[in-house]
């Protein structure tokens, strides 16, 4: 158990060094989605929208999509459709050094030779770095002063407000992954097939790590999912969230909440591993059971309990789960 607990620790505290100060600041801590302009809903009148078992279906679904969310595929998409050139954006830096390279540039709105429109400004980095024994490579991607937009001749297009980050380590003691999410992000069908974040119709924030050696799998992190990705629910958050089959297969530490369409949310609050302050991962084998204490309005209503397949689900990958 203790070199279970040495794992997450030095994987969570990796992960959160190397994302860097940009990604830190992207994850609101204790904030809530909301799917409503106006917060002050009454919903005493009415009874929950969801019941227990939608509940769980739903909070399982959102960390499902939430793993999946492919992050690399929304670099790629941008990487492939920005070719810049002399004059369109009009103010644009481009910068290679090592293995990585850096792109920044602004336009009021211009149209290249090949019918690319831009409008906006951005900045583009694909870098590596060695650790020690680990090697990293990463990209991020964030719009500056707002929102950046690209549309090709052939339809396709995408925009973004906001940032998306990640990047995948490895080292003779295993590998290990992080992204992060921050903000909007939209692109035409045929793009966003390619990952559920380009999908305008739902909208993520958060990050997840993970890491995989030594016998260890660990899944980790917190964030948050909002539109149809989460359906029946309206929102869905997790937060301290941590995956370590090899210390508790049957459930998930950290809490999990899903909001109906009457305004509830419902919190299910897992304890067989718990975190205090920046200290490392407890474990309690006792109270690995599958279950956690369900709350919904701040009333509790017993325990709610997960599925071991559902864990399973989650952690279906081999080295990275993106």
């Amino acid at each position: 158990m203790c070199s279970a607990r040495r794992v997450v620790l030095a994987v969570a505290m990796a992960m959160a060094c190397d994302a860097g100060g940009d990604a830190e600041e992207g994850a609101d801590e204790g904030e809530r989605p909301s799917p409503y302009a106006d917060d002050g809903d009454d919903p005493e009148a009415e009874p929950p929208g969801l019941g227990p078992d939608e509940v769980r279906a739903s909070a399982m679904a959102g960390l499902q999509a939430f793993v999946a969310l492919q992050p690399d595929e929304v670099t790629d998409a941008f990487e492939t459709m920005m070719v810049l050139e002399d004059g369109c954006p009009e103010e644009q830096l481009a910068v290679s050094e090592g293995e990585g390279s850096v792109i920044t540039w602004y336009t009021e709105g211009c149209v290249t030779s090949t019918g690319l429109a831009l409008r906006g400004g951005g900045r583009f980095e694909r870098f590596g770095f060695v650790d020690g024994d680990r090697v990293v490579e990463g990209v991020t991607l964030s719009s500056e002063g707002g929102a950046m937009r690209m549309d090709t001749s052939d339809g396709r297009w995408l925009e973004l407000s906001g940032y998306v980050y990640h990047e995948r380590g490895s080292s003779p003691d295993g590998n290990d992954s992080y992204f992060e999410i921050n903000g909007r992000l939209a692109a035409d069908q045929t793009t966003a097939a390619g990952s559920a974040l380009l999908d305008g119709r739902s909208f993520a924030q958060g990050g997840l790590y993970s890491y995989a050696g030594g016998g260890y799998q660990v899944l980790g992190g917190q964030g948050s999912l909002g539109g149809e990705l989460v359906s029946p629910a309206q929102a869905f958050q997790f937060s301290e969230l941590l995956l370590v089959p090899q210390a508790c297969g049957v459930e998930p530490g950290g809490t999990i909440s899903v909001r109906d369409d009457v305004g509830y949310w419902h919190d299910v609050v897992f304890d067989a591993s718990t975190f205090e302050g920046d200290e490392e991962p407890v474990f309690e084998p006792d109270l690995c059971d599958g279950c956690g204490t369900y709350v919904v309005a701040g009333e509790l209503l017993g325990d709610l309990c997960v599925e071991r397949s559902d864990m399973e689900a989650l952690l279906a990958w081999e080295e990275f789960p993106w």
